[in-house]
């Protein structure tokens, strides 16, 4: 699913009656947007009878500027605020620690959010890793712990270790 998409909850709704049992989301950097489809899945899938599926949110580890340019190549949209946070504090290892930081705060938003709003969409973490390599490896593991912590403070989704 991709947060930024026009009539997104829309289309969850249609696959959802279709049988999809599942959905993962395209790489956020933004948490408006899902919490947008987040809402408005929700309440389609109330005011329709169904039961919301899961839906995994994606969250990649960014180690290097290489990283973000095939990210928007991939048209992942970088909203320019967290990109001149991943930039902040200069070199390889601050873009990492940016990385996940960045991500622990939308998962934080995403959550906080559906819990002041009662949104019950079952949720779920993916992590993906572009490349095979240790450093690609180890940081989608360290992102991966650290969201699994922000996940447990506010609820206990299904966690689904993603993509590598």
């Amino acid at each position: 699913t991709i947060p930024t998409r026009q009539n997104e909850p829309r289309r969850l709704v249609e696959k959802t009656r279709a049988g999809m049992s599942y959905f993962r989301s395209q790489q956020i950097f933004d948490a408006v947007p899902v919490n947008r489809v987040l809402e408005d899945y929700w309440l389609q899938c109330q005011e329709q009878g169904l039961q919301p599926q899961t839906i995994f949110l994606s969250f990649v580890p960014i180690p290097n500027e290489r990283r973000i340019a095939i990210l928007r190549d991939l048209s992942v949209v970088i909203p320019e605020d967290a990109e001149r946070t991943l930039h902040a504090n200069g070199g390889r290892k601050a873009m990492r620690r940016a990385s996940i930081d960045v991500a622990k705060g939308l998962l934080y938003e995403i959550l906080a959010y559906a819990d002041r709003q009662g949104i019950k969409v079952p949720l779920g973490l993916d992590i993906e890793s572009f490349f095979a390599g240790p450093v690609s490896v180890e940081l989608a593991a360290e992102l991966m712990d650290e969201l699994e912590d922000v996940a447990k403070y506010y609820r206990n989704p299904a966690i689904f270790k993603g993509s590598q």
